[in-house]
């Protein structure tokens, strides 16, 4: 069997759970884990092996990042596990991992597939010698189309770009049987609590339709550095009673939230930086288990997610828009039924994990050849 080098700053984060799908997934290559910090999670995405820069000694640490890389660009932990392991395929999540190995793997003469996922776009926009990186990397694989015209716009030859999103498991999170208890209208969202994710928004929606719908209630699941800003502007609306914010639930108790929310809404934005979402894991989740979602006309999110038959759309930082969306499913139960008929279809034929994966090893052939 062949093998792929899986290659990340760190396995595995809870809200990657896309990274641990696309490892245990694979049918005809097998996976090496090499990631620069500590593990994490190992109980919720158990896995081995993995090699870490951060079980290496304090100089070993020092050697490798503060000398070696910035001099000539290659690390000699990584090429030890390069060298021990002889992997057919060097497969990088996030593009910061590329610049990383890209000098290691045209040593050795493997190929290097690149994982963009969105956030580390603006961070390759800002880095002079991305040109270098895009004639290094072999594939570059992207989330949508518009993500892949980015990239070209960046320097990336077409000729190496796929288009190829990230699935999931539709078994994890079956069509719900039993309608939500009719007597409130729970709205969830689950994300971490930063700018793109777009709630503050969903707050301001929530004080809009407050005193119209007095069971209205909302639960947001994530956390991050704007909680406390976020928690400040529930209490200046007098929301303390109507929206709870959870911090992180564990991973098996999702399926649950969904189960008992009567809509998801997760309201994206293009941040400050240009930090962009697609259609995000937990999107797909819900929708998997038949949720109404509302989301924002954002990035690429309109490729495959279809107005008025998955679910709404709605423009970017447009609170009326959202609690308009809110609204209507709130008023017209109906809706929820075909969105959600419509949703699971979605998932089932275009995010499957299982079929994304499969393509995604024919992508790594297709780099051998």
């Amino acid at each position: 069997m062949k093998k792929v080098l899986f290659a990340l700053t760190q396995y595995n984060i809870l809200t990657q759970t896309f990274i641990y799908d696309q490892l245990i997934h694979l049918q005809r290559f097998r996976a090496v884990v090499l990631t620069q910090k500590k593990p994490l999670n190992l109980d919720v995405f158990p896995f081995t092996p993995i090699y870490s820069l951060a079980d290496e000694s304090r100089l070993s640490r020092y050697w490798n990042r503060k000398l070696c890389f910035p001099l000539i660009k290659r690390m000699p932990f990584y090429e030890k596990i390069i060298a021990r392991e002889s992997p057919d395929v060097i497969h990088a999540h996030f593009g910061g991992m590329a610049f990383r190995l890209a000098r290691s793997a045209q040593h050795f003469g493997i190929p290097l597939i690149t994982y963009l996922y969105g956030h580390d776009i603006p961070k390759i926009r800002r880095k002079k010698n991305r040109r270098k990186i895009f004639k290094q990397g072999t594939v570059f694989l992207v989330l949508s189309q518009g993500m892949g015209a980015e990239i070209e716009q960046l320097g990336c030859p077409a000729h190496k770009i796929r288009v190829l999103d990230v699935g999931i498991d539709p078994d994890e999170f079956p069509l719900r049987q039993q309608p939500p208890d009719p007597a409130g209208f729970t709205v969830l969202t689950v994300a971490r609590l930063v700018e793109k994710k777009g709630i503050r928004y969903l707050i301001e929606a929530m004080g809009i339709l407050k005193d119209r719908f007095a069971h209205l209630n909302c639960r947001i699941i994530g956390d991050g550095p704007l909680r406390d800003d976020l928690e400040q502007r529930i209490r200046r609306l007098d929301l303390q009673n109507r929206i709870k914010i959870t911090g992180y639930v564990p991973y098996a108790s999702l399926g649950e939230e969904y189960r008992r929310a009567h809509c998801f809404v997760l309201p994206s934005l293009t941040g400050r930086h240009g930090e962009r979402d697609e259609l995000s894991m937990v999107t797909k989740q819900a929708l998997a288990s038949g949720l109404p979602v509302i989301t924002s006309d954002h990035a690429g999110i309109a490729e495959t997610f279809k107005d008025g038959v998955h679910g709404i759309l709605i423009p970017e930082r447009n609170t009326a828009a959202l609690a308009d969306a809110l609204a209507r499913l709130i008023e017209d139960p109906s809706l929820a039924a075909g969105f959600a008929v419509n949703g699971r279809k979605l998932v089932e034929e275009t995010f499957n994990v299982k079929k994304a994966v499969a393509r995604l090893e024919e992508i790594y052939e297709e780099a051998l050849a």
